[in-house]
């Protein structure tokens, strides 16, 4: 039932100036929360659908971006992945950055996505892009800089899976922050299936520059 009665003394004006009042003080009380939320972003996660994976695939994916939104550098130590069926369905091999130079036509960078080849290359034109990499711990993003997170996975249980997001702790200025960047892939593990993704077109035809992750299906 909806609940009726008398006007409480701090309802209207008063009540509202008391409530701008705690608003105002819990922002004072959070340090650095405002600012740390406005260094680290996420620009324009890519979201993938993987089903019947097979038992024992390994793959790349690079689909959370990371932009430094703030006009000091920051340092990233960690990133860390969540999710149900994380680390039980599949498993996080190693994670890395990839740098996204500010000429995007450079052959140092390849699309994000998902991935067979390791480091990820793509076929531009004649030439081979190779994707760097660089360890996490460590890495500098600098302001307005924008790099990938780079996860290896592997199949190791039949089941489903989702991931939440990455979690980058990183430093600026000496002080510690930590922001949960979005991005999604799920999908399900089998006994066998097909390769995912396959090894085809511009990334076929610069495999040979680099390590095609073993696949858990038989014709593979």
């Amino acid at each position: 039932m909806a609940l009726t009665g008398r006007r409480h003394p701090l309802s209207g004006q008063s009540a509202r100036k008391r409530a701008l009042l705690w608003v105002a003080l819990l922002a004072l009380l959070a340090p650095g929360c405002e600012g740390e939320r406005e260094a680290l972003a996420g620009n324009g996660g890519f979201f993938a659908v993987m089903n019947d994976v097979p038992l024992g695939e390994q793959w790349a994916t690079m689909n959370a971006s990371l932009h430094n939104t703030s006009t000091k550098p920051l340092i990233i130590r960690t990133l860390t992945v969540a999710g149900p069926g994380i680390g039980s369905v599949v498993r996080v091999l190693d994670t890395m950055i990839a740098p996204i130079p500010a000429d995007h036509d450079s052959l140092s960078v390849t699309s994000g996505g998902v991935w067979r080849t390791y480091p990820p290359v793509q076929k531009r034109g004649q030439d081979c892009a190779i994707q760097t990499l660089e360890p996490v711990e460590g890495f500098v993003l600098p302001p307005g800089g924008v790099a990938r997170a780079l996860l290896l996975l592997e199949a190791t249980s039949v089941g489903r899976f989702k991931f939440k997001g990455v979690e980058v702790s990183y430093e600026q200025d000496g002080k510690a922050g930590t922001e949960l960047v979005d991005f999604g892939q799920e999908g399900t593990v089998i006994t066998h299936g097909k390769p995912v993704p396959d090894l085809a077109g511009s990334e076929l035809a610069c495999a040979h520059l680099a390590r095609v992750l073993p696949s858990g299906a038989p014709s593979a």
